[in-house]
């Protein structure tokens, strides 16, 4: 909640659990500075969590502050506003993805933002209006202009050489280690951004491969990123099956005290003799066509950088020959269209099924070719990152 309250700039945040009658009560209150609220009352209307938990469907309002938060905030109480958002979160550890808080009940979240003077409005230019004489830029600000665009180039330039570094961290695109072959690619909604995929060599002579998604954009999500790659590199000198690296991530970025940010990450191995074992820290479940049937990768755990105490879970099976694993960040599933609808995860399936029996490249460029298509008229949201692995079968 600490960290919802932080990332989305909320005054305060709530949590509230259904009982067994379906009435909601009220569990956790936290304003921001990391500061219990008192008392068991919800001091907001409970119309719209109600009506969140009724539908599943997230809503806002316009809210008024209370008194105790006019007093505090010292705001006058006619220009006291803000607004009241509700989530409802799954039973699921992988609901922190959307609202980063994690219950074993249905719930209904609320962050309300803090208590704001109202901007002054300007009061519309109509035939009784009086036009305000226009303030004539001193030749002072001309200058202080001028010399901002050679600023801006600059960190055009700037952006530009780091996006071409963070292109050259990630590995080669195809990657055929003769059990297996994977293929990747990540596309940024900025200069650069916060996906990441990585393959491995393993000592052992496994290949372990990875997928993951920094929250937030732009430079501070591309240099936590950065951190990240380095990190899985340092794996190919210290063999650990999935959940103990995925363990080790979570308190590696935990001890550089990097606040409110946390990323997810599947890390899944393949061994020359056609065992796959995974984990899923919070990510987007790949798709796996296994033989005759298409089957979603949950087993993991939490989200790395957040907790200390998180602990993960691996799965492992056999991969057959010709079995294929779709990772993809949200980038891809989120993906939206002109009219806003999400491109979903039914439709990455359609989309590589087709390029099954033909090669990674097929798959991966079907994919890719599907959401740039879907989102035809949209401007690009979020990074877009996508990996095919193919199992060629024991050795």
């Amino acid at each position: 909640m600490d960290t919802a309250i932080e990332v989305t700039g909320a005054e305060r945040g709530f949590i509230m659990l259904a009982d067994r009658d379906g009435h909601l009560e009220l569990k956790l209150a936290r304003h921001a500075g990391k500061v219990s609220m008192s008392g068991s009352r919800f001091d907001t209307s409970r119309k719209i969590p109600e009506q969140v938990f009724a539908t599943g469907e997230p809503a806002s309002s316009p809210i008024s502050a209370t008194a105790a938060l006019r007093r505090r905030t010292a705001v006058p109480s006619r220009s006291a506003s803000g607004t009241c958002c509700a989530f409802r979160c799954a039973s699921s550890a992988t609901s922190m993805r959307r609202i980063m808080a994690v219950t074993r009940a249905p719930s209904a979240c609320c962050i309300s933002t803090a208590a704001r003077k109202a901007p002054f409005s300007r009061r519309p230019q109509g035939r009784g209006s009086r036009r305000l004489p226009r303030k004539r830029r001193s030749p002072s600000r001309t200058r202080d202009c001028t010399a901002r665009r050679p600023r801006e180039a600059r960190l055009d330039e700037e952006l530009r050489i780091a996006s071409q570094i963070q292109q050259a961290l990630l590995p080669q695109a195809r990657k055929n280690v003769g059990f297996c072959e994977a293929m990747g690619a990540s596309v940024a909604c900025r200069a650069i951004g916060g996906d990441f995929f990585e393959c491995i060599d393993l000592p052992d002579g496994s290949f372990g491969f990875a997928l993951g998604d920094v929250s937030g954009k732009g430079p501070p999500a591309a240099l936590l990123t950065a951190v990240l790659q380095g990190i899985f590199s340092a794996q190919a000198f210290s063999p650990a099956e999935p959940k103990e690296a995925l363990r080790r991530v979570n308190l590696a970025l935990l001890s550089r005290g990097v606040e409110a940010r946390f990323a997810t990450i599947f890390f899944g191995v393949i061994s020359p003799d056609g065992r796959l074992v995974y984990c899923n820290a919070g990510h987007n479940p790949p798709i796996l066509f296994h033989g005759d049937e298409v089957q979603r990768l949950e087993t993991g755990g939490m989200i790395v950088g957040l907790f200390p105490q998180a602990s993960y879970e691996q799965e492992d099976s056999a991969a057959l020959p010709g079995d294929l694993l779709i990772l993809f960040s949200d980038g891809v599933s989120e993906a939206l269209s002109a009219a806003g609808e999400e491109f979903g995860d039914d439709r990455i399936r359609d989309a590589v099924i087709g390029a099954r029996a033909e090669s990674t490249d097929a798959a991966l460029e079907r994919l890719l070719a599907s959401v740039k298509q879907f989102s035809l008229g949209a401007a690009q949201s979020d990074d877009v990152t996508a990996m095919v692995v193919e199992s060629f079968g024991p050795m």
